[in-house]
């Protein structure tokens, strides 16, 4: 039998013995777990366990065993410490050491590295700035881009309205 119509079968198997399927689907279902050992073989095994789960009886616990759980349960150390403790364990472990090196190192060649970005130290020089000065600063990039607005028509456009603005007032 193939593995597909296997698992088709094993998928009815619950169907017969639970008796859901009328009599001719039974008798093929039947015929076809006798003619293959592997159906044979795990419809066996399906009727253990559904034999077994028939004669399950439910049990009440011992009178005490909830308290008995509880006690067990406050008995044990708290997680929290556990946590801590596998924490600190994990980080004094020499299995570590090279991990620890490298992310040292990591950070000292940032922090030089932050240091030596140009104009990192402008930073009191712009604090020591003056009003007029900072004006200036800002407008630094509209002087950069000078050439680009003198080329612009529309300007050119804005200073005729204007001008006529300015004659009919």
């Amino acid at each position: 039998m193939e593995p597909d119509e296997l698992e088709k079968l094993k998928a009815r198997i619950p169907d017969l013995l639970s008796g859901m399927l009328d009599e001719n689907e039974a008798r093929d279902l039947q015929n076809r777990i006798s003619q293959d050992p592997q159906a044979r073989q795990e419809f066996e095994l399906y009727k253990l366990s559904w034999d077994r789960l028939k004669d399950w009886k439910d049990e009440e616990p011992d009178r005490g065993y909830v308290s008995r759980f509880w006690k067990r349960v406050a008995d044990e150390e708290p997680a929290p410490q556990n946590f801590r403790e596998r924490v600190l364990a994990l980080w004094s472990s020499r299995q570590l050491a090279p991990i620890y090196a490298a992310v040292s190192l990591i950070l000292v060649i940032g922090f030089y590295m932050l240091r030596s970005i140009p104009g990192s130290d402008s930073l009191p020089q712009v604090a020591a700035l003056n009003d007029e000065d900072l004006e200036f600063v800002e407008s630094i990039d509209l002087v950069e881009n000078l050439g680009v607005l003198e080329d612009w028509e529309l300007l050119d456009d804005m200073e005729i309205i204007e001008s006529l603005d300015n004659g009919a007032a």
